[in-house]
């Protein structure tokens, strides 16, 4: 998660690349691991204490989560996805962006080839761009990008002026341009009427 008091913005970026694309942005960051501070009822946040992650924002450091297993009072234990562990900051927090730095530059309209990288993903446009969504080289056991696209737009649906952004933690200089609130990879949101 990304963010200083007053919280603008909440992001996930991966372990290896966190340190140096923080650095570059200028931001001390901080690891928060959910598994810490995190129980779930039948793979759902049930109780997640957020008192450290204030903390670390309160003092000026960029707290970074990430998906992890977690303690479940119905399964014994159970992955929560970053996109799920958002969903609920998210509503606790009210973010205006969340920031998806992972391995795909975007959301690609052409995937296994890439040459095409959707701008933005919209209510509008989800069935035009729905079969574009199966692609991507990291799907894992929560979904990959068809899940994270989602429960993205899900989100910003609930939650007004909410834009996320999925884009490369590994592209030179984009975590720094997406933190200084540019647009990076693909924007998902619902557009103001």
């Amino acid at each position: 998660i990304c963010g200083k008091a007053p919280l603008t913005s909440i992001c996930w970026i991966p372990s290896i690349t966190t340190k140096p694309a923080l650095q570059d942005a200028g931001l001390p960051g901080i690891a928060i691991h959910p598994s810490s501070a995190l129980i779930s009822d039948d793979g759902r946040v049930a109780a997640w204490d957020l008192a450290p992650l204030q903390a670390a924002l309160k003092a000026g450091l960029v707290p970074v989560i990430h998906g992890d297993v977690i303690f479940d009072i119905v399964r014994g234990g159970t992955i929560l996805s970053t996109e799920e562990l958002f969903e609920h900051l998210a509503r606790q927090l009210h973010p205006s962006r969340i920031l998806l730095a992972g391995l795909e530059k975007g959301v690609w309209a052409d995937y296994p080839a890439c040459t095409s990288l959707i701008a933005e993903i919209t209510p509008e446009n989800l069935d035009e761009i729905a079969p574009a969504l199966g692609g991507s080289n990291a799907t894992d056991v929560t979904g990959g990008m068809h899940s994270k696209v989602q429960q993205s737009l899900a989100l910003a649906q609930e939650i007004h002026g909410l834009e996320i952004l999925i884009f490369s933690g590994e592209e030179p200089g984009d975590v720094k341009r997406a933190l200084e609130g540019l647009r990076v990879g693909t924007c998902v949101h619902v557009p103001e009427k």
